[in-house]
């Protein structure tokens, strides 16, 4: 009897290297859809709350819909969006690569850090925390600036648009301050309302340009 055997063929580096990346491409990145319930609240950190049971990753894409969502811990993604309310708490951080949109935002603290543009539609609130990475930060709405003891930080070529009906208040001396550098950019092209009632700065704590540019009416 005889027997053949089929020869044993090598991939070349440049077919393997193919097969690789049809190989990362069959388990990539997908749009991850947020289902959010009574169940598992409004946290974004639960892995119940999106569909799937996955939490979206770095290459990914959040869809958020109408729901409100809250971010309490680190999460770096592709990009965002949703008609909904983000907010943004405690040690909460989130990085985004590309464009994105989201309905309002109430940011008391954390970071917003990333390459990606964000635009916020609706009113929001800001009283908290930093914003930094080459991005740009456009509220398209109406924002309340609150203050107490903290600080809004704005740095690392950040730039912030306000385009709707901008309030600033605090409620003692130094409350709610903007201390930017590095490059950070705040430009008003809508109404800005400065009824702060104790002396308060728009800094350049961080060094190198820092402007404000006002570009609507203050």
């Amino acid at each position: 009897m005889r027997r053949f055997t089929a020869p044993i063929r090598r991939l070349t580096p440049l077919a393997a290297a193919a097969c690789l990346a049809l190989s990362a491409a069959s388990v990539g990145s997908a749009p991850r859809s947020w289902v959010g319930g009574a169940a598992g609240g409004s946290f974004w950190d639960l892995a119940t709350n999106w569909q799937g049971g996955i939490l979206p990753g770095a290459a990914d894409d959040a869809l958020l819909g109408a729901f409100d969502t809250e971010i309490r811990t680190s999460f770096s993604i592709n990009s965002l969006s949703g008609t909904g309310r983000l907010t943004l708490s405690s040690s909460a951080s989130l990085t985004l690569a590309s464009a994105s949109t989201i309905g309002a935002v109430t940011f008391t603290s954390g970071t917003l850090a990333g390459a990606g543009a964000l635009t916020v539609t609706g009113a929001s609130n800001w009283t908290g925390g930093t914003m930094s990475g080459t991005g740009t930060t456009t509220f398209s709405g109406d924002l309340a600036l609150g203050g107490s003891n903290t600080n809004r930080d704005v740095f690392a070529g950040r730039t912030v648009v306000f385009n709707g009906t901008t309030t600033w208040t605090n409620t003692f001396a130094n409350g709610g301050r903007f201390r930017l550098g590095s490059g950070a950019t705040l430009r008003n092209n809508g109404a800005w309302a400065d009824n702060t009632a104790f002396d308060t700065s728009i800094s350049n704590d961080f060094g190198g340009a820092g402007p404000f540019q006002n570009l609507g009416n203050y």
